[in-house]
């Protein structure tokens, strides 16, 4: 269902986002403004968030349930082993749309120009096949495939996040709240590490499973009311904070509401 929702939020978006994709085909958005509704599509890309929640947080659950099963720790070879086998599952679907976009697409893109010839047009052609080209500086094909970089890199860092958290607990949170103060990171890893916070310790602490079993000493309709008017709540003030333009919000305060907003609109539909 959450992932549906992400799915939805993610098609709105990239259809009404920007006005030359659907100008030329005459749509009819009454009752509602054009502009109201580009504004609104711009929201929707915390699909990117919500996507980005359910990887650590499925991928954390797995780890644990694995564990169950053989009854001992995972250990580094087995971390490596799941991690490898998680990459090529997610490049089988990333090849195919690749393929499919130079067999079907590339009369509308100038594929030599974005590449190159000759030996460095190969070379990143192949780091494009690979999905790793944003690892190196260089432009996707394909701008929108950016999130395959933020993919990867959560596959091969949720084993140590898994076992600082496994050993570490809730130390973990202010590490990862800190972390921009203390190092330099990048742009993506500043915006989204408040998400994988999130999802870490909704995972470590089946903190969504306990908010939607709460049922206030056996009052559900009271339990009901109160969970739903928090995350509605809680949703419209992080969207606010998340949207504001304007010097009153700094950059940081805008990615504490991205994870939160992620959080709060997940919790809206599965509590």
């Amino acid at each position: 269902m959450i992932k549906g929702v992400a799915i939805l939020m993610l098609l709105f978006y990239h259809l009404f986002y920007y006005e030359p994709m659907f100008l030329e085909y005459n749509v009819i958005f009454a009752p509602f403004e054009l502009q109201t509704i580009m504004k609104g599509s711009r929201v929707f890309n915390i699909c990117v968030s919500i996507f980005l929640f359910l990887s650590v947080y499925g991928i954390y659950k797995g780890y644990e349930k694995i564990e169950t099963q053989k009854g001992s720790m995972l250990t580094g070879n087995d971390f490596l082993w799941l991690s490898l086998k998680r990459y090529f599952s997610l490049m089988i679907g990333y090849l195919a749309v690749f393929i499919s976009v130079l067999v079907f697409f590339s009369w509308d893109m100038d594929v030599l120009s974005a590449y190159g010839s000759g030996f460095r047009g190969g070379y990143y052609f192949l780091l494009d096949l690979l999905g790793l080209s944003k690892f190196f500086g260089f432009d996707c094909l394909n701008g929108s495939w950016w999130y395959l970089q933020v993919a990867i890199i959560i596959i091969f860092v949720m084993p140590f996040l898994y076992k600082a958290f496994q050993k570490w607990e809730y130390y973990m949170i202010p590490v990862l709240i800190l972390l921009p103060y203390v190092f330099s990171v990048d742009y993506i890893t500043n915006k989204y590490r408040i998400t994988v916070l999130l999802a870490l310790v909704c995972a470590k602490y089946d903190l969504l499973e306990k908010l939607k079993q709460w049922d206030c000493n056996g009052r559900k309709a009271i339990a009901y009311g109160v969970k739903g008017v928090i995350t509605l709540v809680s949703t419209g003030i992080f969207w606010f904070l998340r949207q504001y333009e304007g010097d009153l919000v700094t950059e940081q305060m805008k990615f504490l509401a991205e994870g939160c907003l992620a959080f709060s609109i997940i919790c809206v539909i599965y509590l």
